[in-house]
């Protein structure tokens, strides 16, 4: 039978193949007439084949299209016909099931098989002008929906193992150039792998890349890495932790190449931190439980560095530790200072503010450092004022005579001095002059901004001599 179709004349059927073998009339076909490959078509339009003994209906019906009852909504069980182009054309059923499977096993031979899922060609998109959302999920009950992406070497038919630095699925976005989509995605997520695949070995990054400004896709970096054992590098390009492949574990990297690497906190919470940095130290293990922080636990902040050979770690620290075991009731804390000196590579603890709150240097000096001191000498007299605004420094004194037994005062203008702070005084050796043979007592002003140096001659003959004091402001507190 050669392409029946829907006809609006049965005769016209008779065209199709030899007309002996079909037969007309006004009802149902009697199995006792006709031969088996016989045809029939009654006066209702109906199509029906002869068996061996048998006639049967083979779904077909002619008629004109608009008198045909229309099913919007196949279900498997459904029949169509057609002539099977390997059995001369002969009249054959085919079921919407039957139809189903032939379009998939399609599919299946060109590896775009989602088998029992949804299923899209290579390259397919959906297009719109006014926004379009495409939901390639479906409603799961127990379950979440996932987009996997699956990647293996060589062909469907002999596949080979997934090798290290390969892209197995990427998601991006390509815009409008304003002559063609870009060529390829300005900004995407890439899912690589980081090893030779195996059944035991998957390592597997996440980057995230973008194109920086002014810049084609073609100039884009991969701006952060997200690594299995936790890492997140943030950069221009670094792949890898920059500094020692060692500390892969450790948590965040930023890295730049000739500009300041900043980690920037912003917040318009007023009180009591606009921005608060935290490191929690605990005993015990994430999976079996915390217990409580001891003695030494701490977080610090380190300046690393390279030696001209390699990076080096933290040659300076400043650390905040538990002073003790902590409780409930108590969780005391410290904080330490650690330097390193010049023509060693080993840190020293220098400094450190304990529990109590007292200041204590373990090596150095506590002082003032080059800049915040000066150095005056006094015009005129041993009474006449002098002026250094500076936190301590030296005071030279004028040479005008001063009789044995006898002190002078003079007026010490100094815009550090408050009321309620201290000044140390100390004489010195020099210039000729024997500190031995002068006192020197010092007065703070109630009005801030100065101080009084009373200055003494205990030889018993006079001395006319430019005496050397140095003085320290340290700010105090009358409340």
């Amino acid at each position: 039978m050669r392409n029946v179709g829907v006809r609006t004349n049965p005769g016209d059927i008779a065209n199709q193949q030899d007309i002996a073998r079909w037969s007309f009339g006004t009802g149902n076909p009697s199995d006792a007439a006709g031969a088996q490959g016989d045809y029939y078509v009654g006066s209702d339009n109906k199509l029906w084949s002869k068996g061996a003994s048998t006639w049967t209906y083979t779904g077909v019906q002619y008629g004109s299209s608009g008198a045909v009852p229309e099913k919007t909504v196949p279900v498997d069980a459904d029949i169509l016909s057609l002539g099977d182009s390997a059995n001369g054309l002969q009249m054959r059923k085919l079921t919407w099931a039957n139809i189903k499977n032939a379009i998939l096993s399609w599919l299946v031979a060109r590896d775009i098989n989602w088998a029992g899922k949804h299923v899209f060609a290579q390259n397919t998109y959906v297009e719109g002008e006014t926004g379009v959302e495409v939901d390639l999920g479906v409603r799961a009950y127990g379950r979440a929906p996932v987009l996997h992406g699956y990647l293996a070497n060589g062909t469907k038919a002999a596949p080979l193992p997934t090798t290290n630095n390969q892209l197995v699925l990427g998601v991006g976005g390509r815009s409008w150039t304003g002559t063609n989509w870009s060529e390829h995605s300005t900004a995407a997520i890439h899912f690589i792998t980081q090893e030779d695949h195996s059944d035991t070995a998957q390592g597997t990054n996440v980057s995230i890349v973008c194109t920086p400004l002014g810049a084609a896709y073609s100039a884009r970096v991969k701006t952060a890495e997200f690594n299995g054992d936790g890492d997140v590098i943030n950069s221009r390009g670094v792949t890898a932790r920059k500094v020692n492949a060692g500390e892969r574990g450790r948590g965040i990297e930023i890295y730049r190449e000739g500009n300041t690497a900043e980690f920037s906190m912003v917040s318009t919470f007023a009180v009591p931190y606009s921005s608060l940095f935290r490191g929690y130290a605990a005993g015990g293990s994430l999976s079996g439980g915390y217990t409580a922080t001891s003695t030494g636990q701490g977080t610090g902040y380190a300046l690393c560095g390279h030696d001209g050979t390699s990076f080096v770690g933290a040659k300076a620290i400043i650390g905040l530790h538990a002073a003790d075991n902590w409780t409930a009731a108590s969780t005391p804390t410290r904080i330490e200072l650690q330097t390193t000196t010049t023509g060693s590579t080993t840190r020293t603890l220098r400094f450190v503010i304990d529990q109590s709150g007292d200041a204590l240097a373990t090596t150095g000096l506590l002082g003032y450092a080059a800049g915040a001191g000066s150095v005056v000498t006094q015009p005129t007299s041993k009474t006449t004022t002098v002026t250094i605004n500076k936190q301590n420094g030296t005071i030279v004194t004028h040479t005008a005579a001063l009789a044995g037994g006898a002190q002078v005062v003079f007026k010490v203008a100094n815009s550090y001095v408050g009321a309620a702070d201290h000044v140390i005084l100390s004489l010195t050796n020099g210039n000729s002059v024997d500190a031995t043979q002068y006192d020197c007592r010092v007065i703070i002003d109630l009005t801030p901004g100065a101080f009084y140096v009373i200055l003494r001659n205990v030889s018993g003959v006079s001395l006319s001599q430019a005496v050397r004091i140095n003085y320290a402001v340290f700010k105090g507190s009358s409340s």
